[in-house]
């Protein structure tokens, strides 16, 4: 069940709309937030193509990406877990737009 509770990163997530910061994820949004996070504004989703891109228009955004494995290991991430499978991790687009390579 871990693998699958979403309260901690929605909060992380409304925290970050209620400071009026720019919200996508890298994959299919599917509404999983917006219960526990009770959200306002919808979440973008965005192609990987775009994320890099993405990330230097939005310097003070989020980015919600997900991992099949590992995660590269980094302490920058403002939200990390175990996620189905794999892992979800929230980034600040600033540390993604300084090392790309933190993208899945």
């Amino acid at each position: 069940a871990p693998a699958y509770d979403l309260r901690e990163a929605s909060r992380v997530i409304a925290a970050a709309e209620a400071a009026g910061r720019p919200v996508a994820s890298l994959s299919d949004y599917h509404g999983q937030f917006g219960f526990y996070g009770r959200l306002a504004r919808p979440i973008e989703n965005l192609p990987p193509e775009q994320a890099q891109a993405w990330s230097r228009e939005h310097p003070g955004g989020y980015l919600i990406a997900y991992y099949p494995g590992r995660v590269p290991g980094h302490s920058a991430a403002v939200h990390e877990q175990p996620y189905r499978g794999g892992h979800l991790v929230i980034w600040a687009t600033r540390e993604l737009a300084a090392d790309p390579a933190l993208l899945p």
